[in-house]
């Protein structure tokens, strides 16, 4: 018997649609300069190093990649905006009469 998720012939598997999180989360690029920093404050070497990307879950290679950005100052912390800017002008809301037809026309005779 077929079910939506397995097809009668025994040779495919099962697709898996179900969406699942992220088992690492995304660090924000202060946290990424804050682990870079650390890092290169330790003697290459050094189990201090390993220690590091193992409790933050990252692997060396992201060490290499978050170099190159704080580099080319990609890196840098930007603090959050206190409130969102107030708009320069009101917000206008154009008048629908003056707006044209979608209604079908019918022919001139």
């Amino acid at each position: 018997m077929a079910t939506a998720h397995q097809p009668e012939s025994s040779n495919t598997r099962p697709v898996d649609t179900e969406v699942r999180p992220s088992k690492r989360p995304a660090h924000s690029a202060a946290e990424r300069l804050r682990i870079v920093e650390e890092y290169d404050s330790y003697p290459a070497g050094s189990p201090e190093r390993g220690a590091l990307l193992r409790r933050e879950g990252v692997y060396s290679s992201a060490i290499s990649k978050w170099r190159k950005l704080r580099r080319e100052g990609a890196l840098q912390a930007k603090p959050l905006p206190l409130s969102s800017p107030a708009p320069s002008s009101p917000l206008v809301i154009p008048e629908t009469r003056n707006w044209p037809s979608f209604a079908p026309r019918m022919p001139a005779c």
